[in-house]
């Protein structure tokens, strides 16, 4: 008999001891696609009769019928059976991982059983060959069994999607790679044990140790280290690579982004965990091949693995327990010291238990219960004293290469973003084709700036690592940060990079006004403008147009590409020069949106997909008017002179003869303003006290209209105080303006908001509201803070 024969026949005779395996496997497998797939047909057959019976009540957008929205939502179908946004067959497949790794060498937990297969003149490698194999073999069979039925129904229906069929296949591997992953782990599991139970366990543990421990890591860091920054902790990449369910989870994720046919991309992904997949199961077959007979009904089959694997789990449930007592209070190490030493005899003593199966044991193997404690002390101390210099990190001039920088009080400008073309399935659900993407100042700054200042970056570093020291011994002690009228603390992200390639960032807090001279130089480097600011990448040769807005609507500046070309320059040129010092006394007069190809093409699609017979450029009105759009500070004489000369629509100083009425709302509490209701009966709840309105109608009478002078000269238009917090605002107060139909450009109706500077509170408000600037504890004084 040679060995492939009888491979073969012990292939075959494993086989029939696993049909339920076969049979429990399709029926999972069925109703998960081919039941699906049918199912979703009908239900748009029964939609498509309803379209074709009523069309004309249905809108499928510009150019679509019935027919088209059919085969559109056939295909959105399609990626949902048989590509990876059928997220319920991950989920059977590690099921299916776990069942037949557990199941297909039970065997292992009998002694007779074991005696019996060993005694079998079969080489122990080829008997863990022929089990492991088989089990795949029931996975992968019955998948692609109701694969093919799915197809053919999908078929049969008319669905035509481009890479189907290739898509499908490229699922169907992805998928076998999980299952791979999580079969020849929870495969290692079972030869490491030597219980059912404790093979269950072991499985939770393996698969969950590194992500549990990189957690672990992630909140020393955080509980110990004041300037932890997670844009690269490298935590995500070890919570997804320690493990074959979140690298499973997160291939799927990344694969249901992509259209079908574009599945062959994650080739890259696939690959490599195809080999780990491997690896496991060689690892899998040692083991199985030098597994001791008589370790079957033992904890573990291996006695050298007992103390390494003990220790290894007692160090990090320590570390978590003290960390959770010691949270509670920073200053009390009594707590701290109580769960570190309940934790090490608990788990220590429970592991001790399922070892040996005897409660007696409970204090068995002090010397392994005293390195643990040593172990658990020594990660501890190595976070609470940072041992590493973590937060003093600050790298030489010699390795500096660049750095970026990104202060969250300076940001001056509220939404930017970019389009991007939707693909698969959101195709489906954009009628324009795309997706706006928002870009966080933050991640604007760190893939854009480099501030080559080593000088700059260094003293700016080190005053926030002296500021982190400070933080750090007053949290330990459990007290509050000081803070006051005299600080203005500003959180800061700096990202180092060296000449090496090496990328860290940390996170600092410091007092802008303590720093301010460091501020405004940092404020004052083009390098820094250049990162901070996207309009500053901006080429005439990309950039359409110019718009302007005043919060509520936008209008077109020009389309000319000289004039374009020049505004913009004018523009950059006063950004760059402008203050940080400016910044603490003006409120922007406008705002100007300088639009790019990519942007055009966008709002063109929206459009289309809006309107009926569409041509030719867009409709303003599908433009954002606070979207992408850069503050003009009235110091921009040259930007300014450039939009008159163009004849932009500037806001307009409002007049009390465009005011219909006005609305001005107070958020401070004012218990006395309700109490004649609360007297006549009526409830008042705290919330209604801390908000009271003053309505001012223009009547045409003389005290009228010199109420209304009075809110409109001292007030500004709110949108502009947002785009710039450094200046000082009275947040206490809201005006809404609601202007006469000739005077309203919008014709919407909608009024115009308004704000003050506490410094310019007209007498109408301080009278009606008894407004005490002392007491004004929602006025903003900004960066400059509150003048004498």
């Amino acid at each position: 008999m040679t060995s492939k024969s009888l491979f073969f026949r012990l292939m075959k005779e494993d086989l029939k001891r696993r049909l339920w395996a076969f049979g429990l496997s399709f029926l999972t497998f069925f109703f998960a696609m081919p039941v699906l797939a049918a199912m979703g047909i009908t239900n748009l057959e029964q939609q498509y009769a309803l379209w074709a019976e009523d069309a004309g009540n249905y809108d499928f957008g510009i150019g679509n019928t019935a027919d088209t929205e059919f085969s559109r939502k056939l295909g959105e179908l399609t990626a949902e059976c048989v590509g990876l946004e059928n997220v319920v067959m991950g989920f059977l497949v590690i099921t299916a991982a776990l069942v037949l790794a557990l199941t297909g060498f039970l065997y292992l937990h009998s002694r007779k059983q074991v005696d019996f297969y060993h005694s079998i003149p079969v080489r122990r490698e080829l008997l863990f060959t022929v089990r492991f194999v088989d089990g795949i073999l029931v996975t992968g069979s019955m998948y692609l069994v109701n694969l093919v039925f799915t197809l053919g129904i999908l078929g049969a229906a008319g669905a035509a999607v481009p890479g189907m069929v290739s898509g499908a296949l490229w699922t169907f591997l992805v998928h076998m790679t999980g299952f791979l992953l999580s079969y020849g782990l929870m495969t290692a599991a079972v030869m490491l044990t030597g219980n059912f139970f404790i093979s269950v366990l072991g499985g939770i543990v393996l698969f969950g140790y590194v992500p549990a421990v990189a957690v672990l890591f992630q909140g020393l860091m955080q509980m110990f280290f004041v300037t932890t920054n997670q844009r690269i902790s490298g935590i995500d990449e070890w919570i997804i690579h320690g493990s074959p369910a979140p690298y499973y989870v997160a291939l799927i994720g990344e694969g249901s982004d992509l259209p079908m046919a574009r599945y062959g991309e994650l080739m890259g992904r696939i690959l490599p965990a195809l080999l780990a997949g491997l690896v496991l199961a060689v690892i899998g077959g040692l083991l199985y091949k030098f597994r001791p007979s008589e370790a079957a009904g033992r904890a573990m089959a291996f006695r050298m693995t007992k103390a390494p694997i003990k220790i290894l789990l007692v160090v990090p449930i320590t570390i978590l327990v003290c960390l959770l007592f010691w949270n509670m209070y920073y200053e009390s190490l009594g707590w701290a010291a109580f769960g570190f030493v309940f934790a090490l005899f608990i788990s220590h003593g429970l592991i001790e238990i399922l070892y040996n199966f005897d409660f007696r044991k409970l204090f068995a193997n002090p010397v392994h219960l005293g390195i643990s404690a040593v172990l658990a002390l020594a990660v501890i101390g190595v976070f609470r004293y940072d041992l590493t210099g973590y937060d003093s990190y600050l790298p030489s001039e010699e390795k500096f290469q660049s750095a970026s920088v990104f202060t969250y009080s300076l940001g001056d400008f509220q939404d930017y973003g970019l389009p991007v073309a939707a693909e698969n399935g959101r195709l489906g659900r954009e009628p324009s084709g795309y997706l706006w993407k928002y870009m966080d100042g933050s991640d604007y700054a760190a893939g854009n700036m480099e501030i080559t200042d080593y000088g700059l970056v260094k003293d700016l570093a080190e005053a926030g690592i002296a500021a982190a020291e400070e933080s750090k011994a007053i949290r330990f002690q459990n007290l509050e940060e000081p803070a006051g009228d005299d600080t203005y603390m500003a959180r800061i992200e700096v990202g180092f990079k060296e000449k090496n390639g090496s990328l860290r960032y940390r996170y600092y807090r410091i007092d802008m006004k303590e720093s301010m001279d460091l501020m405004e130089r940092l404020y004052a480097s083009a390098e820094y403008k250049k990162g901070a600011y996207p309009v500053m990448s901006f080429h005439p040769e990309t950039t359409t147009g110019i718009y302007i807005s005043d919060g509520n609507q936008a209008s077109l500046v020009t389309e000319d590409p000289e004039m374009t070309a020049e505004l913009l320059a004018a523009y950059q040129e006063e950004l760059e020069a402008l203050s940080l010092t400016e910044r603490t006394e003006e409120i922007p007069v406008t705002a100007l949106r300088f639009l790019t190809e990519a942007e055009k093409e966008y709002l063109n699609a929206i459009s289309v997909s809006r309107t009926q017979n569409f041509s030719g450029s867009f409709r303003l009105r599908d433009m954002d008017p606070q979207v992408n759009f850069f503050p003009v500070y009235s110091s921009f004489t040259k930007t300014m002179g450039l939009l008159k000369e163009a004849g932009a629509a500037l806001p307009e100083e409002l007049k009390p003869e465009d005011v219909e009425r006005m609305e001005i709302i107070c958020h401070y509490e004012d218990s006395a303003f309700y109490k004649e209701y609360e007297e006549a009966g009526w409830e008042v709840t705290e919330a209604d006290k801390e908000t009271s309105s003053l309505m001012i109608r223009n009547d045409g009478t003389a005290e009228a209209k010199e109420q209304i002078r009075q809110v409109l000269e001292s007030g500004k238009r709110s949108w502009f105080f947002d785009l710039n917090d450094l200046a000082p605002r009275e947040r206490g107060f809201t005006v809404q303006v609601y202007l006469t139909p000739e005077a309203d450009r919008t014709q919407s109706g909608e009024p115009v908001t308004m704000g003050f500077s506490p410094y310019e509170i007209p007498e109408i408000i301080r009278q009606e509201f008894s407004y005490d600037p002392e007491s004004a504890y929602q006025a903003s004084w900004g960066l400059a803070g509150k003048k004498d």
